[in-house]
């Protein structure tokens, strides 16, 4: 789960969970067939941007290549392809403060 795996990535306390904004259903085409992520995305605010790895999965550790915090202009001016498409403009909501109701479905 995307918070789980939040809280273990950036050393965050479960009081700065704030609201359940976005959700996303993904299909992996695994080893041993295809299985369906259901992610939820909340919005977390936090001072600490360090990242630990030491409490991976050993699955999760061989299948990082790395990490980076992208400003809200590199997301917007990015020729890479993001996992989740158009994220910097789902970003620039939440930063307007326009703060989904109800978890809105990305793709």
């Amino acid at each position: 789960m995307f918070i789980r795996k939040s809280a273990r990535a950036i050393l965050i306390s479960s009081e700065k969970i704030g609201s359940w904004i976005w959700t996303k259903e993904v299909v992996f085409n695994g080893k041993k067939g295809d299985f369906v992520s259901y992610e939820r995305y909340y919005l977390i605010k936090s001072e600490n941007t360090d990242i630990s790895f030491k409490n991976m999965t050993l699955n999760e550790v061989r299948t990082l290549n790395g990490f980076k915090w992208w400003s809200i202009d590199e997301l917007l001016s990015s020729s890479e392809e993001f996992f989740t498409p158009h994220i910097g403009n789902l970003l620039l909501e939440i930063i307007a403060g326009n703060i989904p109701n109800s978890p809105m479905n990305i793709y």
